[in-house]
């Protein structure tokens, strides 16, 4: 086990949990464990057990309290919808998740068609707007930024207080940011009734880049990495727009779903802020001038 332990960098109780679970669970006897690339922020692993089964299991040594747990309700609030595939999830501790491993395949013939349908769905999703009549969820992290979800009736004041001040409070403690801009900032959060169209709370995954999207074994797209909660639909389809965007196919199969406001790409930039601005906080002044060119157009 110590040699587990040091290849996995787990604290002990968490290593001796995770292969209870294996063998409680007739999965086996944790017998290889190899490296994989799974982003920039956690470590990531293939293991495979005396029996033949493989999981991929995360971890992250130094991680904020609550941080994979957050990753798991966020996919299981998408797996309640029954409409995009999302890993299950097996086990999950402070430092660890424990997933389904997913063999990397081909794209089916309809793989962009499919995932705008099915992201029209999981933002439509009946049953889950009954249950969820306000903007929020539990509170989770985009990236490693906390990501504040108290639950609000009006999703201007959502938006405004936890994703476009908060971010710039951040990036202004750090001083990424002057005092100049956040009032520019302050500017664009107290016109938001004018510049967003009156949407209902949506399940959103929230932080929808092309590298949160992986293909399962049936070739069919399914979403990984969330950052959930209920908010404007509009915003998670602004995010696809960033860090090189998604093929036409998907945006037509999207809007040829349903009500979807044709000129919802007017405002993405107003959605990406948010974005924007948590990389310039996660990553520095690279992202700096797109923020400022934000600034700019909508202050």
């Amino acid at each position: 086990m110590e040699y587990m332990q040091a290849r996995l960098a787990l604290p002990e109780g968490e290593t001796a949990e995770l292969l209870q679970w294996l063998h409680l669970s007739g999965a086996g006897q944790l017998v290889e464990i190899e490296s994989v690339q799974g982003g920039c922020i956690n470590d990531s692993h293939l293991i495979t057990t005396s029996t033949g089964n493989q999981f991929f299991l995360k971890t992250h040594g130094s991680a904020p309290p609550g941080f994979f747990l957050a990753e798991a309700a966020g996919l299981e609030e998408i797996a309640t919808t029954n409409t995009l595939d999302t890993p299950t999830v097996h086990r999950v501790s402070d430092h660890f998740l424990l997933m389904d491993y997913i063999p990397a395949v081909g794209r089916c013939s309809d793989y962009w068609e499919v995932l705008g349908q099915q992201l029209y769905r999981m933002h439509n999703d009946n049953k889950a707007r009954q249950h969820n009549t306000e903007f929020g969820f539990t509170d989770n992290f985009c990236g490693l930024t906390p990501q504040i979800n108290t639950p609000m009736a009006d999703g201007y004041e959502f938006f405004a207080t936890f994703r476009l001040q908060a971010q710039a409070k951040r990036a202004f403690d750090s001083q990424k940011l002057a005092a100049a801009d956040l009032k520019q900032i302050d500017a664009i959060c107290n016109a938001l009734p004018d510049l967003i169209p009156d949407q209902p709370p949506a399940l959103v995954h929230g932080d929808l880049w092309s590298g949160n999207v992986i293909v399962n074994s049936s070739g069919q797209p399914t979403l990984i990495d969330p950052a959930c909660y209920y908010g404007w639909a509009e915003s998670d389809l602004a995010m696809t727009t960033l860090f090189g965007g998604f093929p036409d196919a998907f945006y037509s199969a999207y809007e040829q779903s349903g009500a979807v406001a044709p000129d919802w790409r007017s405002r993405k930039d107003i959605y990406n802020l948010y974005h924007l601005l948590n990389h310039l906080n996660l990553f520095g002044s690279g992202y700096f001038t797109s923020v400022k060119d934000i600034l700019k157009r909508f202050s």
